[in-house]
């Protein structure tokens, strides 16, 4: 309703609201009380549009008790009264504890989409949420794979006579709304050019809510000449540069958008050609990328990219280059133990990788001021329409275009993993001034937000050669500081504070119930992370079953089980810095069981000593060891 004059009670709304001003999922304008409500619809303010809540716009008097708002479907995190939760907690009877569920109101799955219905009404009538379509077909051509509405990418290989096709898209619920390459209805007649034709499907569910994009990528051939000539095929450009000990091989395709989704194909041809100009060029090593630069609109919110499963295969089979999809929206490059496991996961079928931007209401009080209104980005990858979540080992590095706001500091800027509960763990970033950009990198897919953690010490200046290292160390959890609001940047570091803070940073957690640990691991915060380091084969302590956690720890220590660390985690830093141990007058002292570790920091630059010397027997303070980890993840 617009204004609310009389009291509410016992009632709701799954409808979609939108207006200009005071709008609510419920109510627009409060001037009553209500009580026992809730709303589960769109909200949308038009415009620039003001006073736009979840379940209220804005309350003139009166009392809202007991009355709540999806925040997922409303895409709202805020209203003017009430109180907002996730679906899943909006379809739990736990959540209305104060509501009458004996003789007003019932709650199952089966009915009213799961929300709570009033009992008086018929389940019958309830709206549906079902998305999805029942047939997908395009006229003369058949495609691949067979039909089934829980596949939502599909393709063909097509002669040059054929130059257009009819789509016909029959929903599983005649209530939903359909439309195709952005025009509303069932069947479109779409025109096909040569090479790569993408069609985007549409369907939004009755409840005005739900949605699917189905990809539908048709490939024209090339006319052939009846003059003697041979086949015009047009040309695909694969340009291959080098930069800083990395060879990129790189080829653009199209989109086509609808709906705020644009959606592209790679094609047999374009993966040959990439793999050609590789074997010609090179760049099939490990430390080289293959990417595939996707022309899109500006004002997406959606990006689909497909690419048939055996095409990804060969390109995970002959090399070991990261294979990126790079976009002005957003860019994903895959390593090549995640193109493995991708491309492992079924046969025969496509490969479809999406990232969207999805609402940041789910998030608590605390999490959300960390957010600020910043986007929370969706990514998923399916294999013949099965979902491939972790990459068995393997990572994804994410770039996000970004703005740094008003008086930010960049390296308290700070990319979380969403998890389902709504609560946020900070993954492995960085903001890059030079580009604009956040870059993350993730071993599994997920819902990721761009947030803002400025922590700040009473002994850490902001003109201090190590404050942005703090910064950065700080704002991802790294360390928490040693109390008070200190940092103690000049005390000596030492091992078991070293071994919290070094996985931290690369994100290996604690185990908390160890079937083992060092016998000196006690029952601190240290405990866990020396079991886990135990069990993991990061550290064998420093004999006897003992790792003397209260000990300083000495550079050449901590160098070695950093290098232990990064060996596990396959991240190894590589480049030249033209030095070796054998510049260092005091190279001698570095213990034999430290020399692999010493010899690839010096020789990366990772390490590079003071006055001629690695001081390897020397002990590392705080800040040091803060600068170290800073010169690793933010670089």
């Amino acid at each position: 309703m617009g204004y609310s004059y009389g009291s509410i009670e016992n009632c709701y709304s799954l409808a979609s609201v939108t207006g200009p001003y005071k709008v609510g999922g419920l109510i627009g304008r409060n001037a009553s009380n209500a009580t026992n409500c809730y709303s589960a619809g769109l909200v949308t303010g038009t415009g620039s549009a003001i006073e736009v809540g979840g379940l209220v716009g804005v309350v003139q008097s009166g009392t809202v008790t007991n009355c709540y708002w999806d925040v997922e479907t409303s895409t709202k995190s805020s209203s003017a009264a009430g109180t907002g939760y996730l679906t899943a907690a909006m379809k739990t009877e736990s959540t209305f504890a104060d509501w009458d569920f004996s003789e007003v109101w019932s709650i199952n799955t089966e009915d009213n989409s799961g929300y709570p219905a009033l009992v008086w009404e018929d389940p019958d009538q309830t709206v549906s949420s079902d998305a999805t379509l029942s047939g997908l077909a395009a006229s003369g051509i058949s495609l691949t794979p067979g039909f089934s509405s829980e596949i939502t990418s599909y393709r063909a290989d097509v002669i040059n006579s054929i130059g257009s096709t009819t789509i016909t898209a029959t929903p599983s619920e005649a209530a939903s709304a359909v439309s195709i390459n952005g025009t509303a209805g069932t069947s479109k007649e779409v025109p096909l050019g040569v090479g790569s034709n993408t069609i985007i499907v549409s369907v939004t569910a009755e409840d005005g809510m739900t949605g699917e994009i189905y990809t539908v990528t048709i490939n024209r051939a090339s006319a052939v000449s009846t003059g003697g000539g041979t086949a015009y095929t047009p040309s695909i450009i694969v340009e291959t540069t080098e930069e800083h000990g990395t060879t990129t091989n790189k080829t653009e395709i199209s989109s086509t958008s609808a709906n705020g989704t644009a959606a592209s194909t790679i094609t047999t041809a374009i993966a040959d050609a990439l793999l050609d100009k590789i074997s010609s060029a090179g760049g099939s090593g490990k430390g080289d990328l293959i990417e595939v630069a996707v022309d899109s609109q500006d004002d997406i919110d959606k990006l689909n990219c497909s690419i048939s499963q055996s095409d990804l295969k060969k390109i995970a089979d002959e090399t070991d280059a990261s294979f990126a999809i790079t976009s002005p929206f957003i860019s994903v490059a895959f390593d090549g133990k995640a193109l493995e496991t991708i491309s492992g996961a079924a046969a025969g079928g496509t490969v479809v990788i999406t990232a969207t931007i999805v609402d940041s209401g789910a998030l608590s009080d605390e999490d959300r001021e960390k957010v600020q209104g910043r986007p929370v980005y969706d990514f998923s990858v399916t294999n013949g329409g099965q979902q491939v979540s972790n990459f068995s080992g393997g990572t994804a590095t994410v770039t996000i275009p970004y703005s740094l706001q008003p008086g930010e500091d960049p390296n308290a800027v700070v990319v979380y993993c969403l998890s389902d509960d709504g609560i946020l763990q900070s993954v492995s970033g960085q903001y890059n001034a030079v580009a604009g950009t956040v870059v993350f990198t993730t071993p599994h897919f997920s819902k990721f937000v761009v947030g803002y953690n400025h922590i700040t010490f009473s002994d850490v200046a902001s003109d201090a050669w190590y404050y942005d290292a703090v910064t950065f160390c700080a704002a991802r959890e790294i360390t928490a500081g040693t109390g008070d609001g200190m940092f103690s940047p000049d005390v000596t570091l030492t091992r078991g504070q070293f071994m919290v803070m070094l996985m931290r940073a690369y994100g290996i957690g604690a185990d908390e119930n160890p079937m083992d640990n060092f016998d000196d691991a006690g029952d601190t915060y240290y405990t866990g992370y020396l079991a886990a380091a135990k069990e993991l084969g990061i550290s064998n302590g420093v004999g006897n079953n003992l790792f003397a956690p209260e000990n300083g720890i000495t550079r050449q220590e901590m160098f070695t089980l950093l290098y232990n660390t990064l060996s596990l985690l396959d991240r190894l830093p590589i480049g030249s810095s033209g030095k070796t141990v054998a510049d260092f007058s005091d190279a001698g002292g570095i213990a034999s069981w430290a020399q692999d570790a010493m010899t690839l920091f010096v020789g990366t630059g990772t390490v590079s000593g003071s006055g001629g010397m690695l001081n390897p027997a020397g002990t590392t303070t705080r800040a040091e060891m803060a600068q170290v980890i800073y010169n690793l993840l933010a670089d």
